[in-house]
């Protein structure tokens, strides 16, 4: 019987799952592995709760590893919530393609150029605390988002800018094209 891996509905948490499936392929002692989707009570991967230090789909990805529908579960290392959760255990951390992120911002801004008080999210708790370290006088808050739905909700004025994680992406240039 495969590994059953859970994951989210969207591409990023998928291309993860299947970057896992793929690594446990070429293993030494190959290990056969499927990809189990879980689907967050909000929908999506909302943004993580105080106190409880995850999203709605680290949580939902959590339950169906405690409840038997899954054998393992695969987040970014920054979704994974600090305090420890009794019979889960981390036990696997895969190479990170891409370790830069980048800023979702109109009109080609740059973080310098954002006027005090912007509204700008992050994908992280890390993003938010870079972000307040460099910029004090931003309004930050955590988006649990990726680089899709952080260009969303900068087209729709929710933020000025969006700090996220580039996950391999290319970089997009002032007039909107990819770079080479």
């Amino acid at each position: 019987m495969p590994l059953r891996i859970a994951s989210g509905p969207t591409r990023l948490a998928r291309a993860r799952a299947d970057v896992t499936v793929a690594a446990l392929a070429r293993a030494p002692e190959p290990v056969p592995a499927s990809v189990v989707t879980v689907e967050p009570a909000s929908g999506r991967g909302a943004a993580p709760d105080e106190g409880q230090g995850c999203s709605d789909l680290v949580r939902a990805a959590r339950r169906a590893l405690l409840d038997g529908r899954a054998d393992a579960c695969v987040h970014s290392l920054s979704d994974v919530p600090v305090e420890p959760v009794a019979a889960v255990v981390l036990c696997a951390v895969l190479p990170r393609a891409d370790a830069r992120d980048a800023l979702v911002a109109s009109a080609g801004r740059r973080l310098a150029d954002l006027p005090a008080g912007a509204r700008v999210g992050a994908d992280s708790p890390r993003g938010a605390s870079m972000l307040r370290a460099v910029r004090p006088d931003l309004a930050t808050a955590e988006t649990a988002c990726g680089v899709d739905a952080a260009v969303g909700l900068v087209a729709r004025g929710r933020y000025d800018a969006v700090l996220t994680a580039r996950r391999g992406r290319p970089e997009r240039r002032r007039g909107g094209g990819a770079a080479p």
